[in-house]
């Protein structure tokens, strides 16, 4: 068929036009990767993610798919011992995906952290407003050098817990090939 629209849509340069002299079958070698994908937090999200390669140009494919995508593959065996050139782009393609099929998760996780900091923040506040309240109480008896140490250590621990929050909520990104 005509390939003039194609390589027209493909090749898009400045000044430039490419023609399209003959075109017939060839054989082409693709390398179908199938990775499992994780973000570990506080949660886990997992996802088979499948990338076709054209083992020849590095050109990430869009085939079909050739095995049945809810089977989960759990044993390496099918990868050579050897991995084809093609792993690196098959990787970088999947870390892209993982970055927008993940979304959903990441929210959820970052709502929770936004909550459960608030939660900390709130509480912190109030132990200070409590002591503040003891103290008028007591009619200002208390050495100020006192109330300022339980007000720096209520600050400590505040920042301590908000840091143990930060690393419960970091996420790890694991991409383990499962077959090729």
């Amino acid at each position: 068929s005509d390939m003039a629209e194609p390589v027209a849509r493909a090749f898009t340069w400045l000044n430039a036009r490419v023609r399209v002299q003959g075109a017939e079958p060839t054989r082409a070698e693709y390398h179908t990767w199938y990775l499992l994908a994780t973000l570990d937090s506080a949660d886990r999200w997992q996802q088979v993610l499948r990338v076709t390669v054209n083992a020849s140009s590095g050109a990430q494919v869009p085939l079909p798919d050739m095995l049945d995508a809810s089977i989960l593959l759990t044993e390496p065996a099918d990868l050579p011992s050897e991995h084809p050139s093609t792993q690196l782009v098959a990787v970088r393609a999947a870390l892209g995906r993982v970055q927008t099929d993940s979304r959903a998760f990441v929210e959820r996780l970052e709502g929770r952290l936004g909550r459960d900091r608030k939660r900390l923040q709130d509480y912190y506040r109030a132990l200070l407003r409590g002591d503040r309240k003891r103290s008028a109480r007591r009619g200002g008896e208390e050495d100020p050098a006192q109330k300022e140490a339980r007000a720096k250590a209520v600050q400590l621990e505040l920042r301590r817990k908000l840091s143990e929050l930060d690393e419960r909520y970091a996420c790890r990104v694991d991409l383990a090939p499962l077959a090729l």
